[in-house]
């Protein structure tokens, strides 16, 4: 089950993202473009050229989880 908490470290990847990416393509950008490991428990948040629609990765007990919300209205 998804969930965040205070004590989760969050990272922001500042590039543009294509938001047909999965679970393999998020965790590339994050190894290969932020340096960072995406088993590592920390949640990284994606967003696509709009402002729309955001994408978290995280992993939990078990395998990745991804959050996807698309604003109907408004921006991010």
């Amino acid at each position: 089950m998804f969930s965040l908490n205070d004590s989760l470290n969050y990272y922001y990847f500042r590039g543009v993202t294509d938001m047909r990416k999965g679970f393999d393509a998020l965790s590339g950008v994050v190894r290969n473009e932020m340096q960072r490991n995406p088993l590592s428990g920390e949640v990284y948040i994606f967003m696509n050229k709009p402002r729309t629609t955001v994408k978290l990765l995280r992993w939990e007990s078990g395998g990745l989880v991804i959050y996807h919300k698309r604003r109907e209205q408004g921006r991010f």
